[in-house]
């Protein structure tokens, strides 16, 4: 059987497919919820090992300004609030490659734009299993919260720290951009259940 190669029509159409109007726990979004999202510093192994961890990875300034300056200028295709873009910079590409080729099974490389005033309803990704996470823009508290909905609590990133995350794509998850800056990252996908990604390189998350 010849390995599934994926597009990025087919993560942008399956996560429409997926969505739903209904957000959990406290009910509509405000920026309050901030203040739900349980803290890095709580996340235990149970968390690690099944929800989102943080990676021992840095993005060297240059090359993140040099990411952010790039995924401003792309053109991307636009599935309603979804908009993708492929990494085709070369030299950002090679530099991501090479930072990350410890992880054998990585198959996108590609920046997710996210307009201001607009949301990702709650979804569990059918298709891609593992994302690494690389928020871009904007920085801070202005960085709207990727929200995981776990075991009726709140994970996920509560702001720009500048980190690079890995997480469960296949736990029901949402972004609400209810702020006055469109709102970039860098996502690369994998296509192998969290768990064994988590089991297979937990020696290198957990350094």
């Amino acid at each position: 059987m010849d390995k599934y190669v994926p597009k990025i029509d087919d993560i942008a159409k399956a996560a429409l497919n997926a969505r739903t109007n209904e957000l959990t726990d406290d009910g509509a979004y405000s920026n309050h919820r901030r203040n739900l999202i349980v803290s890095e510093s709580n996340w235990d192994e149970n968390i690690c090992s099944n929800v989102i961890s943080t990676l021992p990875f840095e993005i060297e300034e240059d090359l993140r300004q040099e990411l952010i300056q790039t995924a401003k200028n792309t053109n991307y295709k636009s599935y309603y609030e979804l908009n993708l873009s492929d990494l085709d910079d070369k030299d950002c590409l090679k530099r991501i490659v090479d930072k990350f080729k410890v992880f054998e099974e990585i198959q996108t490389y590609a920046f997710l734009k996210l307009n201001k005033g607009t949301n990702v309803w709650p979804h569990a990704d059918p298709n891609r299993y593992v994302n690494i996470y690389i928020p871009l823009y904007p920085e801070g508290q202005d960085y709207q919260p990727l929200e995981i909905y776990y075991n009726n609590k709140i994970y996920g990133i509560s702001k720009n720290t500048k980190k690079v995350y890995v997480w469960n794509t296949r736990i029901l998850h949402a972004v609400i951009n209810n702020c006055e800056y469109d709102r970039y990252n860098l996502q690369l996908s994998l296509y192998i259940p969290y768990q064994e990604f988590y089991e297979k390189y937990k020696d290198i998350i957990n350094v």
